[in-house]
C-alpha cells in the first residue's frame, strides 16, 4: 500500500505540478484509525508565513478517487496569487470498491484529520475556510457545514459549487439506478420510507423538509452555478424558493446549456466572491438548528434523540446588549421543536443576570442542562411555572430533568456580587487587556485585595493552549503583566485568568 502511494506521489510530482507560478506543493498521506491511508494534495503559496496565517481553500472533486483533480481547475493558481493555502484530499472511504463515492459524513471525518495535520505544520486562518467543488463535490461545502457547527471546531466561512447535487434522493430518482449512490448510502427505498442515509448526507431534502438539514444554512454564504439545462439548476432554484430569503447570502448563477461541474465555476470571480464574505459566524444571535445525530451546534448541544431516523430540531435566539465596550448576551429564547430527549445550553458570558424563555413543543418531556461561565457564582434561580431543578456549584450546571410537553415558561438567573468573595470579585472586575488588537505585546491588568495565586494562559479558538504566561503568588494591589507574542500567529485568542476556582476569559486579537 505504501509503495503504491509513493509511486503515485512521484508520478504526480513529475507530471502534474506545473512551474507556471512559484509555490510549494506537498503530496502526503495520513494513517486513519481503519489503517487506510488518506492521501492529500497541499499547495503552500509563495511568501507563506505562519505568523500571518492565510485563508484555506478546499477543493472537492467531482469524479472521485484522486486528490489531483483540483490542481487542474484553475483554483489553486488563483489561491496562490492571493496567498491562500489550497487543499484537496482523495476522500475515498475505507472499503472503497471502485465505485465513485460522495462527500459523505465519513469522508468529512477524514478531511478533519487531514486539517489537523495541515494546521500543525502550516497554520491557516480558522475564520476563513472556504470550500469549492463540482458535481458530487458541488454541495460538499453545505454538507460539511451541516456537520461542523461546533464553535470550538472547524467551520466553513463560505462555499461555492458547480452543478452541486444538493438533494441526493431527488437526483437518484431522476437518474434511475445510480450505483455509486447505492454503494455509499444503500438502496433507495420507495417513498415515503426513504433511506435515512440519503437525508442526512443531503444539503436539503425537498420532499420532507421536516427531516432536512437545510435550516443550518442560514449563516453560510453560498453560491451555486449550473447549466440552465441541467436538473441541478432547477434544484438550486428550488432551494432559493424554499429557504433562500432566510439565508445570509444565497446566489444561483446560470451557466450555458448543459455545462456540468467545475466548468460552471470561474476561479477568479468565485475566489473574489468568497473573499468578500465575512469571517465565520461562530455565535449567531439566531440559531436555527437541525441535527441527524447528537452534536453541538453553536450554543445548543443535543445530547440524546428519541429516534435515530428523524432529525432533531431546536431554535435559540439571543438578544445582545452593549456592555463595557462589547456585545453581551442577556436574554435567550430556547424552543425545543422535535425529537430531542436531552439538550445542553451553553451560556458564554458573565453577566449579572440571564432570562431564558423556554418552550417545549415536542410531544414528550425533555431534559435540559444549562452550562454557566465559571466566572459567576451561585445564582438565585427562579423558574415560572416551577420545574424541579438542581444547581451543581462545582461545575456551574443548572439541571432540569423533566420539562413536560407543551411547557412554556421563564428561567431567571441572578448572580449577586455577594456570591463571590470580595477579593475574587475585585480580580474579576478589574481584569483587562490592552492594547487590543495589538502587534507584538499585550498588557494584562488586574487588582488583588489580598495575596493570591493567579494563573494566566493563552488559548486559540479551538480551545488549545498556546502558551502559559504565569502561575504564581501575587501580592495585594494593582498588577500589570506584559505578554510578548512575537512568535504567535495573527488571529483571535483568549487569555484565561484563574484565581481559586474562578475563571475569567477575555478575547484579544493579534495583528502582524
Amino acid at each position: 500500500m505504501m509503495k503504491k502511494q509513493f509511486i503515485l506521489q512521484m508520478l504526480f510530482l513529475l507530471y502534474f505540478i506545473t512551474p507556471s507560478y512559484s509555490q510549494t506543493v506537498i503530496v502526503d498521506s495520513i494513517r486513519l484509525p481503519s489503517n487506510y491511508y488518506e492521501m492529500y494534495w497541499l499547495q503552500i503559496p509563495r511568501n507563506y508565513s505562519p505568523l500571518n496565517p492565510p485563508p484555506l481553500l478546499i477543493g472537492c472533486h467531482q469524479y472521485s478517487g484522486t486528490c489531483f483533480e483540483f490542481n487542474g481547475t484553475g483554483f489553486p493558481a488563483v489561491a496562490n496569487e492571493r496567498g491562500w493555502l489550497a487543499l484537496a484530499i482523495t476522500g475515498v472511504p475505507p472499503g472503497y470498491n471502485g465505485y465513485t463515492h460522495w462527500w459523505s459524513k465519513r469522508v468529512q471525518q477524514q478531511l478533519d484529520l487531514v486539517l489537523d495535520t495541515v494546521f500543525r505544520a502550516y497554520p491557516f486562518d480558522l475564520q476563513r475556510i472556504y470550500i469549492v467543488g463540482g458535481s458530487m463535490g458541488g454541495a460538499a461545502g453545505m454538507q460539511y457545514h451541516h456537520n461542523h457547527l461546533d464553535p470550538n471546531g472547524y467551520m466553513v466561512a463560505a462555499t461555492a459549487g458547480g452543478s452541486g447535487i444538493i438533494d441526493l434522493a431527488r437526483r437518484a430518482r431522476e437518474q434511475g439506478i445510480n450505483y455509486s449512490m447505492r454503494y455509499e448510502f444503500g438502496p433507495l427505498d420507495s417513498l415515503p420510507g426513504i433511506n435515512f442515509q440519503y437525508k442526512r448526507n443531503s444539503a436539503v431534502v425537498f420532499w420532507d423538509t421536516t427531516n432536512s438539514l437545510h435550516y443550518n444554512l442560514k449563516w453560510l454564504p453560498t453560491r451555486m452555478s449550473a447549466g440552465v439545462l441541467e436538473p441541478h439548476y432547477i434544484h438550486a432554484m428550488d432551494l432559493d424558493t424554499l429557504y433562500g430569503d432566510q439565508m445570509m447570502r444565497y446566489e444561483v448563477l446560470p451557466a450555458p446549456g448543459g455545462n456540468h461541474g467545475w466548468i460552471n465555476l470561474q476561479p477568479d470571480t468565485t475566489v473574489e466572491w468568497l473573499s468578500q464574505q465575512p469571517p465565520v459566524i461562530r455565535y449567531p444571535t439566531f440559531q436555527n438548528i437541525a441535527v441527524d445525530e447528537p452534536r453541538r451546534c453553536y450554543d445548543v448541544e443535543v445530547i440524546a434523540m428519541r429516534s435515530d431516523t428523524n432529525m432533531a430540531r431546536a431554535i435559540l435566539t439571543a438578544d445582545s446588549i452593549w456592555i463595557n465596550g462589547r456585545y453581551d448576551l442577556i436574554n435567550h429564547s430556547l424552543s425545543i421543536l422535535r425529537n430531542i430527549q436531552d439538550v445542553k445550553l451553553h451560556i458564554r458570558n458573565d453577566l449579572p443576570e440571564y432570562n431564558i424563555n423556554l418552550r417545549n413543543y415536542d410531544t414528550a418531556s425533555v431534559g435540559l442542562s444549562i452550562f454557566l461561565p465559571h466566572s459567576v457564582g451561585q445564582p438565585v434561580i427562579s423558574i415560572t411555572p416551577p420545574l424541579n431543578h438542581v444547581f451543581y456549584t462545582q461545575t456551574r450546571i443548572l439541571r432540569i430533568n423533566n420539562i413536560p410537553s407543551n411547557y412554556s415558561g421563564l428561567i431567571q438567573l441572578q448572580f449577586p456580587a455577594s456570591n463571590v468573595s470580595s477579593y475574587i470579585q475585585s480580580f474579576l472586575n478589574s481584569f483587562q487587556l490592552f492594547p487590543n488588537p495589538s502587534n507584538n505585546q499585550t498588557t494584562i491588568q488586574f487588582e488583588l485585595k489580598s495575596p493570591a495565586v493567579v494563573q494566566l494562559n493563552v488559548y486559540d479558538m479551538l480551545g488549545r493552549k498556546v502558551e502559559s504566561i504565569a502561575k504564581q503568588n501575587y501580592m495585594t494591589g494593582q498588577h500589570q503583566i506584559s505578554f510578548n507574542h512575537l512568535n504567535i500567529s495573527s488571529g483571535t485568542y483568549f487569555i484565561v485568568g484563574r484565581i481559586d476556582q474562578e475563571v475569567i476569559k477575555k478575547s484579544f486579537t493579534i495583528l502582524k
